[in-house]
């Protein structure tokens, strides 16, 4: 059995997407239920030594979307620095 192109990069890339665009939205509705600041969460780190949540779901756009537009040109160009975004921007990656 042979498989695509397509099929071992395009379908789980936009599996991590479509389940990174569940969480955030998930993660919105808890906090706004709670009285969270959205936008706290953005630094938030799971653990002393984790990068922040906005870096998680960065990396995570980055090594799916990005891999995706890497493919496509031929190159992958990694950012110059890491964008600062809010929680509304994490979730329009």
């Amino acid at each position: 059995m042979s498989s695509s192109l397509y099929d071992i990069t395009v379908t789980p890339c936009q599996q991590i997407v479509d389940s990174m665009v569940v969480i955030l939205d998930k993660g919105a509705a808890h906090a706004d239920e709670l009285g969270i600041n959205l936008d706290e969460l953005v630094g938030f780190s799971l653990y002393e030594d984790m990068l922040p949540f906005g870096f998680q779901v960065f990396a995570t756009a980055m090594h799916s979307v990005g891999a995706l537009q890497a493919i496509e040109a031929g190159v992958f160009n990694r950012p110059e620095s890491l964008p600062q975004h809010d929680y509304a921007g994490l979730q329009n990656l």
